[in-house]
């Protein structure tokens, strides 16, 4: 029990590591600036011409890359929607919309689950004068929360982006206030998955490893030193 400081410093550094280091984007431009190699992996333009303008209680594209969930669209069935361009029932600025994208018939309250993790992922936000939350899970860890609240100047449509060393598994949309199709979602980028530790995590393990590893020789030391007992 001595030595227990020493260990307790060691934990408490490499435990250090387990904590997620987190950047939030509302420019796209500097998501981008940060994440060089993010690709497309939805824009709603290859889904097929008959799904569109139709409501589903979850819908994956054909690359399977993300699928959305409903979970509410009060007063309607909870449902997805994917809105073909001329949709009008946006913030006035961004009436009528111009691409295909997906949001809900009624309270956009939905989860969106990645097929494979990702360390970013960012997209366009279509807003209405209401607030909009959007929270950033890994497993069942919130790691992530961006939130909205448009005010009537004409300028709707946003973004949302985020970067953390915790993999990103999925993301929670909530827009409970107009009670009809008023926000949307559109362009999702996501990065790699990182495989390698930034250099500041090595850091700290090798400080908790170096703490450790000195804390077992000095221990072996003073044993080796500690005089025999001679019956």
């Amino acid at each position: 029990m001595k030595h227990m400081p020493l260990f307790a410093l060691g934990f408490l550094v490499t435990s250090t590591i387990a904590q997620a280091t987190v950047t939030t984007f509302t420019s796209s431009a500097d998501f981008f600036a940060a994440n060089p190699d993010a690709t497309l992996i939805e824009n709603f333009e290859d889904s097929p011409a008959a799904l569109r303008n139709a409501a589903y209680p979850s819908y994956t594209g054909p690359s399977s890359g993300i699928t959305f969930t409903a979970i509410s669209a009060y007063p309607f069935t909870p449902n997805v929607f994917l809105d073909s361009p001329g949709h009008t029932d946006v913030a006035s600025d961004l009436a009528p919309t111009t691409s295909v994208m997906l949001a809900a018939t009624g309270n956009e309250d939905w989860i969106a689950t990645l097929a494979s993790p990702t360390n970013s992922i960012g997209f366009d936000v279509f807003l209405n004068y209401w607030p909009l939350t959007i929270t950033f899970f890994s497993g069942s860890n919130l790691v992530g929360t961006i939130y909205f609240d448009p005010s009537d100047d004409g300028t709707h449509l946003a973004f949302a982006g985020i970067n953390s060393t915790d993999p990103i598994t999925s993301f929670h949309w909530q827009a409970t206030n107009g009670e009809y199709l008023d926000t949307g979602i559109d362009n999702i980028y996501a990065g790699p998955l990182s495989a390698v530790p930034e250099p500041s995590s090595w850091a700290m393990m090798m400080l908790g490893f170096g703490v450790l590893g000195g804390a077992a020789r000095w221990r072996k030391k003073r044993h080796l030193l500690k005089p025999m007992s001679i019956k």
